[in-house]
């Protein structure tokens, strides 16, 4: 028995692999360009660093008054210290403590690799070495009246039960991290350290 192959079969043939070539190449060349993976890593100078947020869904938050002013609070030659402040009475405590372990470390990482030693509070009182910086936390009764000095920033967590705005604002060399939700909240910490580290996407 001969298989006839009629013109019409070929063109059917024809067009079902096309749309199967065109259907690979939309799948693995033209979707990941549309739809780009999540950037919740960064080499910074050598060290990946991961984060709780997409970098480029964190680098929408709004940072008052500006970018430059917040980084050069945190860069500045006089800065001796840095303390993480939060309410202890919080329904968000362990939020906010996630928070401030991703910034402690993250901190610490950034100001060793540009030669700045980080040291704790108790290892303070035995004295800062001239090239150090003392980063600590501290529990607060409320966020108002808040304020560092020039030599030492206060970084001040509000968490989403006591928010509905999500934004990094500075003034008084106090910077207010806050976020309306916590993904949101996650968001800020993230931007905060990027305006640090100079990481533009």
């Amino acid at each position: 028995m001969k298989l006839k192959i009629t013109k019409t079969y070929l063109r059917i043939l024809a067009i079902i692999i096309a749309v199967i070539a065109l259907g690979v190449i939309i799948f693995y060349y033209l979707l990941p360009i549309a739809m780009p993976t999540k950037l919740t890593s960064w080499d910074y100078q050598g060290t990946p660093m991961n984060f709780r947020a997409d970098l480029r869904d964190a680098d929408k938050v709004i940072v008052l008054p500006n970018d430059a002013w917040v980084r050069d609070s945190f860069t500045s030659q006089y800065l001796r210290n840095i303390t993480i402040v939060f309410k202890n009475d919080s329904s968000d405590l362990g939020l906010v403590a996630i928070q401030a372990a991703e910034l402690s470390y993250k901190l610490s990482t950034i100001y060793m690799k540009n030669g700045i030693g980080i040291v704790s509070q108790s290892e303070a009182e035995e004295g800062i070495p001239d090239n150090a910086i003392v980063l600590s936390a501290a529990p607060i009764q409320d966020y108002r009246n808040l304020q560092g000095t020039f030599t030492g920033v206060l970084i001040v967590l509000i968490p989403p039960s006591e928010t509905n705005v999500t934004s990094i604002r500075a003034s008084n060399n106090a910077v207010f991290i806050s976020g309306k939700n916590d993904y949101e909240f996650d968001m800020a910490t993230v931007k905060l350290l990027m305006v640090i580290m100079g990481i533009n996407v």
